[in-house]
């Protein structure tokens, strides 16, 4: 599914990347992972992802 990313949810985004943002926190999330990171924090629902960046948020894993 593609998901739009309306001028709310990129304010969201950027909130994601100054929290759990590379050179800031130790997950060090991408501005990519943070649209990830916010479309499952909208979506309530958990990830699918390899490595331990996310596990370093409170985003759930789906393992």
């Amino acid at each position: 599914e593609i998901a739009s990313v309306s001028p709310a949810a990129a304010q969201r985004v950027a909130g994601a990347y100054a929290k759990w943002g590379k050179g800031v926190h130790p997950a060090a999330l991408n501005f990519g992972d943070c649209f990830a990171y916010e479309t499952a924090k909208t979506h309530d629902c958990p990830l699918l992802y390899i490595g331990g960046d996310f596990a370093q948020t409170d985003i759930a894993s789906v393992l």
